[in-house]
């Protein structure tokens, strides 16, 4: 008896005991959605430093980024104090951004985001390195 005979399941994924193990960039019960799709649109973004001083509502955009599915860019990260865009990986309902400089002033960020289903809502911890070396928690939500 084999459990994946009846199983269709898309996007090259592996089939085991007639479950779908989908590969990185897609989710699904049949690994049928790209797990960026939830996160690639415009967002209100609140951002507060650990200091308690906020930046104040803004939108900023997050696009797919190429052919790679787990890639995306992150457009007015911080209410454009970035002029370029910001990386960012997808794995599922996580959102990564790697330590990266990507204006090349020597201002870094960092940072990890969850999506909650429930809410439809991006709860972000990130942190900026300054050029003097200070380094900035912040806390973003995104509706």
């Amino acid at each position: 008896y084999d459990p994946c005979k009846n199983i269709s399941c898309m996007n090259k994924p592996t089939c085991i005991d007639g479950s779908c193990y989908c590969p990185d960039g897609f989710e699904g019960e049949r690994c049928e959605l790209q797990s960026r799709i939830k996160f690639t649109r415009g967002w209100l973004a609140d951002d507060e430093a650990e200091n308690g001083s906020q930046l104040g509502t803004y939108t900023l955009n997050v696009v797919p980024n190429g052919a790679i599915l787990r890639e995306v860019a992150i457009e007015n990260m911080m209410n454009g104090q970035f002029t370029d865009f910001i990386l960012a990986y997808i794995q599922k309902d996580t959102i990564a951004i790697p330590r990266q400089d990507p204006d090349n002033v020597g201002m870094w960020i960092n940072g990890i985001g969850v999506y909650n289903i429930a809410s439809k809502t991006v709860n972000l911890e990130y942190t900026i390195t300054y050029p003097t070396g200070e380094s900035v928690n912040f806390t973003s939500t995104w509706k």
